[in-house]
């Protein structure tokens, strides 16, 4: 019967009324004729009835439910259809050939698996309270009870299908209690029943699928299969190879080839065919321990559903270490050379040696043959060894490395001069003089000498004279003399410092008019009018102090330059001190003075300059960029390149390209470039 279904049963109805009749004594008495007077009614008392139940039919219930093992079952009927209508208890149990089932006593039931293939039915038994009671019962049929259909699980083939691996069978999730039966089947072939299968070349582009049947009591057998899976050739499992070089200290490579997608890697070294502690990299330094070994790297690949796969590479022999180091050196030497009575100590440099030794041999030689006993890390050269080279070797040790000698750079063995009296400095100490060096009398004479200068501590030339020059002013000057000759140490000595660096003597010390050529040469010259002094000058054609014979001119405070050319007559000069040949003195500065002019380059550095306004309260700020010193022969003359007045804030501009700048009344700081 299908699950939903409502029915109306054919079957009889069995009453069962219980009545109990109660009747009293019957008084006996002789039949009267009919002349004979009807006697006097005897009063008679009735016994009492029992009240009857009256079951309905059992086509009135209805039956819902899918009547097979597992099915859920329902009886039901109306109170109605009952006699008496009200007052009924109802009570159920089910019969399977007409046997009561224990415990189904509702009117609902899930069969089980016993029940297969009995008849079922259902007696309701409606009952009325009393004393005595009533009841009446009444039998349902139901039907013959079906096995249950069985629901299948969902199987899976768990692994890699493909040559090589071993599948297991995954049935899927069965009722409990289900006997499962497993089947692998090769192109619709069964092969084997077991709940693993390896795969063979055999199996190699053919269809596997797995049968699972289940089995459960009063039941019918399910059937559930995978879908068809093409078995896949064999993987390539390719073997590793070690890649470097094999030898202790060197770092090694395992190289494992290509493995299948999806292939997780592990590593392990071994020496001689023991597992390395610790070596599950995929590289590997070699130490000590494996010198002379047979190295092999063992590759390991997982992936999932398929067993690990091993593959070992070629062995191949750990050569000993190599020690790599520098080439050492020589302490004590003088100038490079050794010196008889020295001591002179051997640094190996260890901490550039890679690895570094444990253990230093030293051995000292004389133009390359070993020097008997000299094997500790100093030597003292001998005076019967001048003139040769030394050397030292030095050997390191390490274990599972080859040793290493390495050997410093040759040394000439000197000896030292007998006699090295100090330099004497000569010539006048001033700007544009030439200094000179007085070597003094060496013993043994030295094959040849060197000169270092220095003014202020600082090297300026090495030669034998030296032209002081306008950085040099306010500064001393010291000169180191080395010298050289075969088989004697190079030795140096240094002069006294000398006084400060002056200023020239000056070309001029007097105001006047001066010939030019006889009282004065052309060139360029400086003056210093500091303080309140004012300084004028010009250029003549002619000795007169008239406008005519003035070629050019220039008056103010402060420095003063001027070019004095070899085509002029005259230069005039008044209240400007004396005059200098011009040294840029002070070096590049960045700043100027409130009155002067500066040579640009030398002594003012190029850049963007910005005035603070005039420094005195009734003077104005002037600049002027000037082309040369030639001075000034109008507002706007040759010599002027640009010129204005400045307050506080204004700026000009100074391009190396200038020659000079004035300034007159005002400071100026250099702000940008």
């Amino acid at each position: 019967m299908h699950a939903g279904r409502r029915r109306r049963p054919r079957a009889l109805v069995t009453v069962t009324t219980a009545l109990a009749l109660l009747v009293g004594p019957t008084v006996g008495v002789a039949p009267a004729s009919a002349d004979d007077p009807l006697p006097e009614p005897t009063p008679s008392v009735s016994a009492p009835v029992t009240p009857q139940v009256v079951a309905p039919a059992p086509e009135t219930f209805f039956v819902d439910g899918n009547i097979a093992v597992g099915g859920s079952l329902d009886v039901s009927g109306r109170a109605s259809d009952w006699q008496p209508t009200t007052g009924l208890d109802l009570t159920y149990q089910w019969v399977a050939d007409d046997v009561p089932v224990a415990g189904a006593t509702t009117h609902t039931l899930t069969p089980t698996a016993d029940l297969v293939g009995t008849t079922l039915a259902l007696d309701v038994t409606g009952t009325l309270p009393g004393d005595p009671p009533a009841s009446a019962t009444v039998r349902v049929p139901v039907g013959t009870v079906a096995p249950g259909t069985l629901r299948p699980g969902t199987p899976k083939v768990s692994g890699r299908v493909e040559v090589g691996s071993t599948v297991a069978a995954d049935p899927g999730t069965w009722a409990a209690g289900t006997a499962l039966a497993t089947t692998w089947l090769v192109d619709g072939t069964p092969v084997s029943t077991a709940d693993t299968l390896t795969l063979t070349s055999a199996h190699a582009g053919r269809s596997l699928v797995l049968r699972v049947v289940g089995s459960l009591a009063g039941h019918d057998d399910a059937t559930a299969e995978t879908a068809a899976v093409t078995v896949a050739a064999a993987p390539v499992w390719p073997t590793p190879t070690i890649s470097g070089t094999v030898q202790v200290g060197k770092k090694v490579t395992a190289r494992p080839g290509t493995w299948p997608t999806g292939t997780r890697l592990t590593y392990r070294w071994y020496a001689d065919g023991r597992a390395v502690s610790g070596a599950d990299a995929s590289t590997f330094t070699l130490t000590a321990a494996q010198r002379g070994d047979r190295l092999t790297v063992k590759v390991t690949g997982t992936r999932s559903g398929s067993a690990p796969v091993t593959r070992t590479s070629a062995a191949r022999t750990v050569a000993a270490g190599v020690l790599s180091a520098p080439r050492p050196t020589i302490a004590g030497l003088v100038g490079g050379k050794a010196k008889v009575g020295k001591k002179l100590t051997a640094q190996p440099r260890t901490s550039s040696w890679s690895p570094r030794p444990t253990t230093l041999r030293y051995r000292w030689k004389i133009d390359g043959r070993a020097i008997s006993g000299a094997t500790s890390s100093t030597y003292t050269p001998k005076a019967k060894q001048a003139g040769k080279k030394i050397t030292v070797t030095v050997t390191g040790y390490r274990t599972g490395f080859t040793a290493k000698a390495v050997t410093s750079s040759g040394a000439a063995v000197a000896k030292p001069f007998t006699r090295t009296p100090q330099p004497k400095i000569t010539g006048e100490v001033r700007l544009g003089s030439t200094l000179r060096v007085t070597r003094g009398n060496w013993d043994p004479d030295p094959s040849s000498f060197t000169y270092r200068w220095k003014v202020g501590g600082k090297t300026v030339a090495t030669g034998r004279t030296y032209k002081l020059r306008g950085a040099d002013y306010g500064k001393r000057v010291t000169v180191t003399v080395t010298a050289h000759r075969k088989t004697y140490l190079p030795t140096s000595r240094t002069s006294d410092r000398t006084s400060k660096v002056k200023l020239p003597r000056p070309a001029l010390t007097r105001e006047g008019t001066f010939k030019v050529g006889r009282d004065i040469k052309p060139g360029t010259y400086v003056a210093y009018a500091w303080g309140d002094t004012w300084c004028t000058w010009s250029r003549r054609s002619d000795a007169r102090n008239t406008a005519k014979g003035e070629l050019a001119n220039d008056y103010g405070y402060g420095q003063r330059i001027v070019t004095i050319k070899s085509s002029d007559e005259y230069f005039r000069t008044y209240g400007c001190g004396s005059w200098y040949k011009f040294y840029p003195v002070g070096g590049q500065q960045s700043r100027t003075a409130a009155d002067g002019v500066l040579k640009v380059g030398s002594q003012l550095r190029p850049g963007l300059y910005e005035t603070s306004g005039p420094v005195f309260a009734d003077e104005q700020c002037h600049w002027t960029r000037l082309r040369s010193f030639l001075g000034y022969t109008g507002p706007q003359g040759r010599n002027v390149i640009a010129r204005g007045s400045g307050d506080a804030g204004d700026t000009v501009r100074i391009r190396s390209s200038d020659e000079g700048f004035e300034t007159f009344g005002c400071r100026w700081k250099r702000i940008g470039s």
